[in-house]
């Protein structure tokens, strides 16, 4: 399980802006269904409230998209409305309103 922390752009008076893309999650077939990849989510989502992060992004295939929403996060799919593959989720870390 990877994660990529991107900045955003700067903007007047605004704090540190950050996002992260979730990215090449896997665990071993022989390993599946023993909640290995439920405490590597766990433990990616801490480390990315630890670093500030706004929100975190996963284009996931089909069949895991119930695992990465039992963990919280939603669709996006009106933003990516037309698009043929699988939208993205997205899980709100922290609130928008905060940041100016």
């Amino acid at each position: 399980m990877f994660l990529q922390c991107v900045e955003k752009v700067p903007a007047p008076g605004a704090t540190r802006r950050a996002w992260g893309y979730v990215t090449n999650s896997f665990v071993d077939s022989q390993l599946q269904n023993r909640g290995v990849g439920q405490k590597l989510l766990q433990l990616l989502i801490a480390a990315a409230r630890n670093r500030g992060l706004e929100f975190l992004i996963v284009w996931p295939g089909a069949a895991a998209v119930p695992f990465y929403r039992r963990a919280g996060f939603l669709s996006v799919s009106d933003v990516h409305a037309g698009v043929d593959d699988e939208p993205p989720l997205e899980l709100r870390l922290r609130s928008t309103s905060a940041v100016l």
